[in-house]
């Protein structure tokens, strides 16, 4: 099936480049099979970003602000999805893949520069780099997924754990507003 938008969603495995009379496009595996879109590999991974409210760009700044300068940075496509995808090789050269860490299952050597990745469903993709390099690409986008996770939760404790309550009010005629704490029960008991 030839579509000439996609967007990432649960189903899809891998980012797989394709080149046809001069002009790139991108075969996604899925566990349904394989779709052949009208987008390089990145385009589809900044819409699919676009429709949750960020973009690629961001992905990449955000990614780097937690695991510092790395090459080949992973990205977090959707955290309470819980997608987050790899690239294999440099993603700016053309025939970079791209990966979905939550839809690998395992992978095995083929050879020095080789690896194969059985991905869930049944799939498997023979990718250009060696077992380690495979396993530190995975390992990567592990800790962002750690660490995204693990300060969100930080983050949603700090909430519960807000015990004092404000009555924010400005009086006209005042520049400012004005903050006089009050009781949280008053809140709770409406």
């Amino acid at each position: 099936m030839k579509l000439k938008k996609y967007r990432l969603d649960e189903d899809a495995l891998a980012l797989i480049p394709e080149f046809r009379n001069g002009r790139q496009f991108t075969k996604v595996l899925t566990r349904n099979g394989m779709l052949l879109v009208e987008e390089k590999q990145e385009e589809i991974l900044n819409a699919t970003l676009l429709y949750y409210g960020a973009s690629l760009r961001g992905a990449r700044d955000g990614a780097q602000s937690i695991l510092g300068k790395i090459k080949k940075m992973p990205i977090m496509v959707n955290e309470t999805l819980g997608h987050y995808w790899f690239p294999v090789i440099s993603p700016a050269k053309p025939v970079c893949i791209w990966l979905a860490l939550h839809n690998i299952h395992s992978y095995e050597v083929v050879d020095k520069t080789h690896t194969k990745v059985w991905l869930i469903g049944g799939s498997f993709i023979i990718v250009p780099i060696s077992k380690k390099s495979l396993e530190e690409k995975i390992q990567r986008t592990c800790t962002l997924r750690y660490e995204i996770e693990t300060r969100t939760a930080r983050a949603t404790e700090q909430i519960r754990e807000q015990r004092t309550t404000y009555e924010v009010s400005k009086h006209s005629g005042q520049l400012n507003y004005t903050f006089q704490q009050v009781e949280s029960e008053e809140y709770m008991n409406r």
